[in-house]
């Protein structure tokens, strides 16, 4: 029961890392074109911190994708566990009280 509500959640967290990891990267985009945008009549103090916070971006976006892999990581775990799990059942079965 704990081991298949484990990967409910893993398959939920998946999906909203792969929401957060789109979003990212449209932020990414848009900062990119506002970079260019801007980067005509900016000041070096403009530019510099359009630059930090497409970094920052960058780094979330890196950020996410290492979690959705410990995501999957996880549910692999917990299908093992599940699958451990019924194989002991099964074997204990056998034995009565």
């Amino acid at each position: 029961m704990l081991a298949q509500r484990s990967a409910v959640a893993a398959k939920e967290i998946r999906q909203l890392i792969a929401q957060s990891s789109d979003q990212i990267s449209e932020a990414t985009l848009q900062m990119g074109s506002a970079d260019k945008t801007i980067g005509g009549g900016a000041t070096h103090e403009q530019a510099t911190g359009i630059a930090q916070v497409n970094e920052a971006v960058t780094q979330l976006d890196t950020a996410t994708q290492q979690n959705a892999a410990r995501v999957e990581q996880s549910a692999a775990s917990a299908a093992g566990l599940k699958h451990g799990a019924d194989s002991m059942s099964r074997s204990v079965a056998v034995f009565q009280i």
